[in-house]
């Protein structure tokens, strides 16, 4: 979720055949039991961290995550339940503050936004067709600011 800005719907009901990994590309798209959020499907273009992650898993079924519970469970299609369950414990394991997930989200959507992708763009990826709402999840960080004057600085030159 951190390294595509997914909310957990969208990464619960995503499929193999949404992801081209060839042109790095995920697509979130309704499905006959689910439509996203706000029913528009869109593409993400997928860091080379996301693909890592994605090329790692088994392809067992045609749903990227699948329940990882015991015999009878394979393959199946992972619940929100047991999917923020899963996101819960991996977040505590990597010391990630317990039970927030739109700070994963909202990891994204500062990374890139400090790494200069358009908000009109970064709102099309998260699926928010208002640019307020990027406002809300960005995080302005001290150091991240030093580092941006800095850049501005050595491509403007000094003020």
């Amino acid at each position: 979720m951190a390294a595509t800005g997914l909310r957990i719907s969208e990464l619960v009901w995503l499929e193999w055949k949404d992801l081209d990994l060839d042109k790095g590309i995920l697509r979130v798209r309704a499905k006959p039991a689910w439509t996203p959020k706000n029913g528009d499907e869109r593409a993400v273009p997928l860091s080379g961290q996301a693909k890592a992650i994605v090329a790692g898993l088994r392809r067992a079924a045609p749903w990227v995550f699948t329940d990882p519970r015991g015999p009878g469970r394979q393959g199946r299609q992972i619940s929100d339940r047991q999917a923020l369950k899963e996101l819960k414990r991996a977040m505590a394991k990597a010391d990630v503050e317990e039970g927030n997930l739109h700070a994963l989200r909202r990891t994204f959507i500062t990374q890139m936004s400090n790494r200069g992708v358009p908000a009109p763009m970064l709102a099309g990826w998260v699926g928010h067709s208002d640019l307020n709402m990027i406002l809300r999840y960005y995080r302005q960080d001290e150091a991240e600011g030093v580092r941006m004057m800095a850049r501005i600085e050595t491509t403007v030159g000094a003020v």
